[in-house]
């Protein structure tokens, strides 16, 4: 979550570049903080982004391990008591903000997106695409990951579904499924 090992190769390469990492989880956000103290170049934003404003409970046994995936938890309305929701601080609040608030925040749409989220990829670039955000953005760089309960299935389709999405606007120069795709804004003479 912390690691930021692209982060750094990214600035390495390209050091006049201003960079901006997102993180939803409270703890993890300020670790991050910590971590690119004194580092002018980073600026961390304490949440994810998405459709629209939003907070969600996610239980702390979800942010155990290397990865967290929480997209599940997000949109599952059952009892989690017994997985560590509920009250008694067992939770932490994850917060998104809207591509419009981020793109503000940021003062400008990123020259790079560069994705690693855990599973958030397949909501983010759909609702992204939507809100006219994808399209203005010069280079798209995106790891899938196959978690959550939807299966390896429709999980493919919803690869292919979001390939064809980004070829209206993009061209990809590198892509594995399941692995790294690359993603180039199209010219005009494209």
């Amino acid at each position: 979550h912390t690691k930021a090992d692209y982060s750094r190769a990214f600035m390495n390469m390209y050091d006049k570049c201003q960079y901006h990492a997102y993180e939803p989880i409270p703890i993890y956000a300020t670790a991050l903080q910590k971590k690119w103290a004194g580092e002018p170049r980073m600026t961390i934003h304490g949440y994810g982004i998405g459709r629209e404003n939003s907070t969600f409970p996610v239980p702390k046994t979800l942010l155990a391990g290397q990865s967290t995936y929480i997209a599940d938890k997000k949109n599952n309305d059952k009892d989690d008591s017994a997985a560590g929701g509920g009250s008694g601080g067992s939770e932490v609040i994850a917060t998104i903000t809207s591509f419009d608030t981020t793109v503000e925040d940021a003062k400008g749409i990123p020259t790079l997106l560069h994705m690693n989220c855990e599973g958030c990829e397949w909501e983010f670039l759909v609702d992204g695409k939507h809100r006219g955000f994808i399209e203005q953005v010069p280079i798209i760089q995106v790891s899938w990951h196959n978690y959550g309960e939807v299966g390896m299935g429709t999980r493919v389709w919803q690869l292919c579904e979001i390939r064809e999405m980004l070829s209206q606007t993009h061209t990809m120069t590198s892509g594995l499924a399941f692995g790294w795709d690359q993603w180039e804004l199209k010219t005009t003479n494209e």
